[in-house]
């Protein structure tokens, strides 16, 4: 096996060389996920980098340990070479990104391109731009410390090289990088975005409000005379208005659709449950002997019927014979609808198709009892409202969802899995808080269009009669609404978050290799301030590319994302366990769970509709999205999307299956005109169909693997050395996502991945490497005591050496995997912010505003956990090791 020191990057053909084979690997589909046969021969050519989620957490000491990089030689012989081929930045062949990782993952791909910070790059003879747009990279990486942008002064610098790392330093607080400015520009939107996706709601309770006003007035002549029998009091008529001088009292208004769920549960549920208990595998001429008994019994109960004097028994008897023929219907149904290939295992298939009619006729009865009591209980306050009467209880609901979505946009950090702790906050259901708020937020929100709903169809005025043309025209203009809301479903992914937050996430780090920002004078204000757009800060995908070749040394860029998947009955447990699919962007082409797709190419070569880099960064960072991979549930979907806490992204894959064309006529049809209501509906309910629709919701590649390890461990991507950054949130150093990572390379490549700890007979190894259990056991001692107190600990390891191989074969693949800690030999202003900030360098991911000594504290420390062990002696050393086999 290799070691990256050894392959070849010394010329430059050669590494254009490796760039080709490596893109040219990528447009052809990996070989599936088995292990070799004894004695194959494992291809471990590549090397890759791994930069995982985290958000600007881990987008600041990844930059850290991308600068040590940078600056380290590859060995005591790169000293004649030119900067970069010396340069262990060189040997980087692939770079995989998660979340946070892909802020600084494009900034650095897109240093590479020739001529983007500064034209020099790009000056002829064109055979050596590729080297020399890399020899500005290197440049601008090896900058330390990062220098600062001074806005009195001539922004035209000498050196372009010294701004892009200043930019990213003076944007720490990308999502808001003027201040309060920025503050009320973000509240703004989220608040037009959050009244926009409660219009879309609207239509869905509008249209459903309609067709139950629609409903009332056959319903009125048929229950009128049931209910008189019953209850005493107007139902359908509201109660008798009464003048203004008159004390107006709250009265409940009942609306007949109060009966509906009966109905349905009368005609649908009980014959389905009862129907159930008649399958049985002894038949008489096809029949069992159950359904035959019924039918006597059908016939003697309309005897009874027909024949007894007494009213009430008669009406018992036809009401029981009505209900067994019912579930005679429901038992032949089942027998038509059900296959009987096998006559023996019909029985069984029977029973399972009752069931699930069962279980349908029941949700639809609870869903109507629902709406009928929402719509009674709107009606209700409108008769209030109209009779004079205070607007409290539509005030109060809809504070209660203004005031619950107010609490969720200020507690979503909260709302991940179960963390350890002692603290009463960390023992609450989560999931089951998160699940009643979001229904209490929906159903208050229903609730106010209900009132919506009465106000339009009684004009604001005290309710009379209910004319039937009147009733129509509304709920055909609702309905027109409803369409014309439907036929636009990209309202969906801009009433998101997702473009605010992809717009901040471009300009703060795209931005940064933009070299008209670089090369702005300060008459150009648009350029001195990254809360505006200026042209340039976006890369297209398509930009690395020129035809089939790569016209950069950039590594092939690996954006990882996750395509959530909760609806596929022919998956296997442990995929609905994962509740997502991984997907890798690259610019040749994008892989869903192994199987590789290519974009859309239009006549020039170009894919207008693929999204752009910055886009996808922005995607690959949705932490918080109503599909969180594992941690998707019904509550937490209504409760995120109600409160519009939104940063997914609908998109359309090229050559994904649609079962949508084999689905019953009602639905393509309903899908066509009500397509927005039906997107935001299945983010709601958690619906996610993965490849199996020809829309996929995009989220968080952190919500399948965080790390970005385990696309470049893929078989076929023949890659032998990894160095990867482990900066998710992980204050007791559990290394979660470490064993995540593991299981899944297990489970799905058949590749066992170890903790390597052969190393600890080397000294200076063992003094920088170490292994989960001794970063435990600092942290431990670091939780026991203070900072100070702690630091008197000896502990300067800085990473872990992983090691993966096939069962029953030597290792193909290592893996240097940087953890961020605080060693006991940190420089004063490390330790001093430590002391300080006892959560660093684990503070919470939902801090995404980082002041200049948050930002330097996590760079300083992932440039000095690199220079611990990327310097020729330890690499020299870490190469003898891994030649050994460990």
């Amino acid at each position: 096996m290799e070691f990256p020191t050894q392959v070849d990057t010394t010329t430059p053909d050669a590494v254009q060389a490796r760039r080709d084979a490596v893109f040219a690997l990528a447009r052809e589909e990996p070989p599936p996920p088995v292990s070799p046969e004894a004695g194959a021969e494992l291809p471990a050519a590549y090397v890759g980098l791994a930069l995982s989620g985290g958000g600007i957490r881990s987008a600041t000491f990844s930059l850290g340990v991308l600068q040590a990089l940078a600056l380290c030689r590859k060995d005591e012989a790169a000293s004649g070479k030119t900067p970069y081929l010396g340069s262990l930045l060189s040997s980087i062949d692939y770079l995989s990104t998660v979340s946070g990782g892909g802020y600084v993952g494009s900034f650095l791909a897109s240093l590479f391109l020739a001529g983007r910070v500064s034209a020099e790059a790009a000056a002829p003879p064109h055979a050596a731009a590729p080297l020399r747009a890399a020899e500005a990279a290197l440049k601008s990486l090896s900058v330390d410390p990062p220098g600062r942008i001074h806005a009195d002064r001539d922004r035209r610098m000498e050196d372009a090289s010294t701004f892009p790392l200043a930019w990213l330093r003076e944007n720490g607080r990308y999502l808001a990088p003027t201040g309060a400015g920025d503050i009320a520009y973000d509240a703004a939107l989220a608040l037009r975005n959050w009244i926009a996706i409660h219009y879309v709601l609207g239509t869905i309770f509008m249209l459903a409000f309609a067709l139950l006003a629609s409903l009332r007035l056959p319903l009125q002549d048929w229950v009128e005379p049931l209910r008189e029998a019953l209850v005493q009091g107007p139902m359908q008529l509201p109660p008798q208005t009464q003048t203004s001088d008159q004390a107006q009292a709250f009265a409940w208004w009942w609306s007949a659709t109060v009966y509906l769920p009966l109905a349905s549960f009368a005609l649908w549920a009980c014959p389905a449950g009862l129907a159930y208990w008649w399958v049985n595998a002894k038949t008489f001429a096809g029949v069992s002997w159950e359904a035959f008994g019924s039918m006597l019994i059908v016939l003697g109960l309309w005897v009874i019927a027909l024949a007894d004097p007494m009213p009430a028994r008669r009406h018992a008897a036809a009401g029981s014979a009505s209900l067994v023929m019912l579930s005679l219907v429901f038992y032949f149904a089942a027998r038509v609808f059900t296959p009987t290939i096998e006559p023996a295992a019909a029985p069984v298939a029977r029973r399972i198709t009752l069931t699930r009619w069962l279980t349908r006729g029941l949700s639809l009865s609870v869903g109507l009892g629902v709406l009928a009591l929402l719509e009674s209980t709107g009606q209700s306050i409108y008769l209030y409202i109209a009779q004079g009467g205070s607007p409290t209880a539509l005030y109060l609901s809809l504070g209660t969802a203004g005031g619950l979505t107010m609490v969720v946009k200020r507690v979503t950090a909260l709302l991940g899995p179960p963390k350890k702790g002692r603290s009463l906050l960390a023992r609450l259901p989560l999931m089951t808080l998160a699940g009643l708020g979001g229904i209490v937020i929906v159903l208050c929100i229903a609730l106010a269009w209900s009132c919506a709903f009465a106000w339009v169809l009684w004009g604001g005025e005290a309710p009379g009669g209910q004319p039937l043309l009147t009733t129509l025209y509304v709920a055909l203009m609702v309905f027109a609404m409803a369409v014309l809301t439907g036929l636009f479903p990209s309202f969906i992914n801009l009433s998101s978050l997702q473009t605010l937050y992809a717009a901040r996430l471009t300009r703060a780090y795209l931005g940064a290799s933009n070299g008209a920002r670089g090369q702005a004078s300060p008459a150009n204000k648009r350029a001195l301030s990254a809360a505006e757009p200026v042209t340039g800060d976006d890369v297209r995908l398509a930009a690395y590319l020129t035809g089939d070749r790569p016209n950069s040394f950039a590594p092939l860029h690996l954006i990882n994302v996750t395509v959530a998947s909760t609806v596929d009955p022919a998956e296997q447990l442990v995929q609905r366990d994962r509740k997502g699919l991984p997907m890798a962007v690259c610019p040749v082409g994008f892989w869903i769970d192994g199987r590789r797709f290519a974009f859309a190419v239009d006549a020039q070569g170009d894919t207008p509709s693929t999204p752009s880099v910055g886009q996808w960064v922005a995607t690959s960072g949705a932490a918080l999205a109503t599909g969180l991979g594992r941690n998707t549930s019904l509550g937490l979907s209504l409760l995120l999307g109600a409160a519009n806490v939104r940063l997914g992204t609908w998109w359309r894959c090229p050559g994904a299956a649609t079962t949508e064309r084999s689905t019953r006529w009602s639905a393509r049809i309903g899908r066509f005109l009500f397509g927005t209501q039906a997107y935001l509906m299945d983010e709601l309910q958690a619906k996610f169909f993965g490849l199996h629709r020809r829309s996929q919701y995009l989220t968080d590649g952190g919500h399948f693997e965080n790390t970005g390890v385990y696309e470049l461990l893929r078989p076929g991507r023949g890659v032998g050395f990894i160095f990867a950054t482990d900066s998710g949130a992980d204050k007791d150093y559990e290394f979660n996502d470490l064993a995540i990572l593991i299981r899944l390379v297990r489970i799905d490549y058949g590749i066992e991945l170890e903790v390597d700890s052969g190393f600890e007979s080397i000294e200076k190894l063992n003094d920088v490497i170490g292994t989960p259990r001794q970063f435990r056991a600092a942290a431990e001692a670091r939780a026991a005591g203070s900072v100070a107190g702690a630091t008197s600990v000896p502990f300067t390891r800085s990473a872990v050496l992983l090691k993966a191989s096939y069962p029953g074969h030597a290792p193909h693949c290592w893996v240097v995997m940087f953890k961020p800690a605080v060693p006991s030999d940190a420089t004063e202003d490390i330790l001093q912010y430590a002391l300080q900030n006892p959560d660093f360098p684990q503070q919470t991911t939902a801090d995404q505003f980082f002041d200049e000594a948050q930002w330097e504290s996590y760079r300083k420390l992932g440039i000095d956990s690199g220079r611990r062990l990327l310097n020729p002696a330890c690499l020299r050393l870490l190469r003898e090791h891994v030649s050994k086999g460990g």
